[in-house]
This record gives C-alpha cells, structure tokens and sequence, in this order.
C-alpha cells in the first residue's frame, strides 16, 4: 500500500487574522497574540494570570460567529477538499513558563496541546504536533501522558513534538551567548533524552522567530531556531526535522542582512543522518524563501533530507508578482536566479486557481522540485518522505 502524503506544519492561528481582534485585546506585551478556545484548560490559567476577562470576550466573541482565536474550521475544510493532501500535522504552542508554571502575560503565542489532540481525536487526517516547554515542572510527566493518549487516537500513536526554544525564551543548549551555563541546562538535557526514548520525529523552528516582537527578547527573535544550539538534541539520536530549512529570504533586498540559519541547517543536514529539514513559508507570499530551498532541492543529498510541509494557513505567493519583484533583484544572485526559475515553472501552471490551498502549495513544490532537474521518482520520494519518518 502507498504511504500517505502529509503535510507536515500547519497552524491554528496566524498574525490578525481578522481585523476585529484588535479592538477587543490589549497590546502585544501585555497578553498572548493567539487565544485558542480550550475553555476548561486555559480558562483555568488564564484566570491564575488575571487574564479571564480578555478570554471570556473572545468566547463571547466566537460563540457571536467571530472566530477570532482559531481557525480549526479552516484545516478541517482544506483537507477534506484537497485531492493530494491526505494528512495533515497541526502543531501545539506552549506557554512561557516561569518557576516551572505557566507565565501566560509573557507568552507571545499558546495553542494547546488539548486542542491539537482533539482535532486529532475527531478527524483521522489530523496528526498532532504537541508541545511542552522542557522548563515546566511537569514536562517530563507530560511528555509520556501524551505519548500514551496518542495511541488511543486514530493514527495510533503517530504525533510529532515540536520544540519551541524561541517561543518559550530558553537556550537550546542551556548556555547563554556569554557561555554561561543556565540553571535548567541539566532539565533540558534529560528532556531531549526521553524525547529520544520516545521515539517520535522532534520539529524545531529556524530562523528568525517572527511571533517574538518584544525588544527585551531580541535575541530570541533573531536566533530563535539557532542551530548551533541543537547539538545536544541532535546527538540523543532522535528524528529532527529544522522547520523552514534556516528561513533565509536574505538574497531579496527586502529581507537583506535578516538573520537566518540557513548555512547551519546545511552542516547539520550533512554531518547528522537523523536529521532533517522541512521547506515550510517557502512560497509564503510575506516572507518567499524558495531561492534557497530551490538550491536544497537541486542536489540529490539534500532533496532526500527535504519533508513536504506548507506552513498552513499562510498565504502562497503569486508568481507573476514575484517574477516582477524578482526583477529588481540582483540577476547576478544564484538564489534570486533559481527562485525566478522556480516561479516561471509555476507561473507556467494554469490549474494552480482551480485548487485548495494544500494542494496549490504542494503543486508549487512539485513544479519547483522539476524546475530543478528532479525526477518523477524523486519527486514521489520527497512527498512520501514525512510518512515514513512517521512509520506509515
């Protein structure tokens, strides 16, 4: 039997995703950008924090037909639709944790590991993504709670973790950019070891983490997925899969000088064979990096490490307006040369309007992945790849 075509990243949630939110919240520093609607689980710490009042708007709020806090509709609706897609992984956001408890006033994003799973529950095509911050006091027994719970699901047991060094303001490798060693570094070590165990493929963010905007917190949004902190992860032997291949759109003069990550997931891709990378946001129409993903793409050692994934509900970029901006690039580029490449390959595809946005976005990759001299067999093996470090 095929394996599944997954997607391997999507989210509940994305910046302002309706413009009546702002009205009805406080400004960012003062509580969490994304509410979700777990009532009984996050109603009880946001209470703990003095938050309720501005939870219970958003309940009010969404039971008025203004879904303002998640778009779980909208997965749901994209995946039975798509004729490509037949799975999808919906990731969790964990909260910043201060003193091993959840500190919500200072998280940027929460998505529950609650509601992951029961979308999962409810639907054989969801695969959950949970989440733990290591730093909680009862990570580790939540770790194996889920992990157990997972097995009751549909999928049997197949979920993914994603780890959130940026979102939860915490060094990867429990030393600080001044080679101080941090107090949780021995937490953090025996977390990435009973990830291990488990054996259940760890995601971590690259690049610059765009959902961390408070200056205090610089250097996590710039080196929030820092690559060269994951060592002590790679090195337990666990399935890493780095989100967004290093998320460098530095070659267009928009982005220049952005930090990105993307030379450090080439070594990591070389030197550790249980490592991974997914080309989430290539084709976001904000933040387009597929110029370099295209250069992954080309080689065969590289394509083999690649994992589908869209970075759902993200926007996909129109081609013929990136062929346009592309024109003002430098045409001396190589990366600016192979996105062009890319996107004349897309722009080519007139069936790309008549499709869902899952499979428009896997549609782009197939076209960028021939664009770049692949063959039908290499291409399949790209898509089926998230399934088999799955175990379908």
């Amino acid at each position: 039997m095929q394996p599944p075509v997954i997607d391997f990243h999507s989210h509940l949630g994305g910046h302002n995703p309706y413009p009546l939110r702002d009205p009805f919240y406080l400004p960012p520093g003062y509580q969490p950008l994304y509410w979700m609607k777990d009532r009984e689980y996050f109603d009880s710490i946001a209470a703990e924090a003095g938050l309720a009042l501005q939870f219970r708007v958003g309940l009010v709020l969404a039971r008025l037909g203004l879904d303002v806090i998640n778009n779980k509709r909208d997965i749901q609706n994209a995946l039975k639709n798509s004729q490509r897609i037949e799975k999808i992984v919906v990731l969790a956001f964990p909260p910043v944790v201060a003193d091993g408890k959840p500190d919500l006033a200072n998280t940027p994003l929460y998505v529950s590991n609650r509601a992951v799973m029961s979308l999962a529950r409810a639907n054989a095509k969801i695969i959950p993504g949970i989440s733990i911050n290591p730093l909680a006091e009862n990570a580790e027994r939540r770790l194996e709670e889920l992990v157990a719970e997972s097995k009751r699901l549909p999928n049997s047991g197949k979920i993914i973790f994603k780890l959130f060094p940026s979102v939860c303001l915490f060094h990867a490798d429990g030393i600080d950019p001044n080679g101080k060693e941090m107090p949780y570094k021995h937490k953090l070590l025996e977390f990435y070891n009973l990830l291990a165990g488990c054996n259940i493929p760890v995601m971590v963010h690259t690049g610059v983490e765009e959902v961390v905007q408070d200056p205090e917190y610089q250097y996590f949004m710039e080196h929030g997925g820092d690559v060269a902190k994951l060592a002590p992860l790679f090195e337990t032997g666990a399935t890493v899969i780095l989100a967004h291949a290093g998320y460098d759109p530095s070659y267009q003069k928009a982005h220049a000088g952005k930090p990105n990550q993307y030379l450090e997931v080439k070594a990591a891709l070389k030197k550790y064979p249980n490592v991974y990378a997914d080309i989430a946001g290539a084709f976001s129409a904000d933040y387009n990096f597929i110029g370099t993903v295209a250069e992954l793409m080309e080689d065969d050692f590289y394509r083999s490490k690649l994992i589908h994934a869209s970075d759902f509900p993200v926007a996909l970029a129109d081609a013929g307006k990136m062929l346009a901006a592309l024109r003002n690039e430098d045409q001396d580029n190589i990366y600016v040369q192979k996105a062009e490449q890319v996107y004349k390959a897309i722009a080519a595809d007139s069936t790309l309007n008549r499709i869902t946005a899952l499979d428009r976005c896997a549609r782009m990759a197939e076209l960028s992945l021939q664009a770049m001299g692949a063959s039908k067999n290499k291409i399949e093996e790209y898509f089926f790849k998230g399934a088999g470090l799955l175990g379908f």
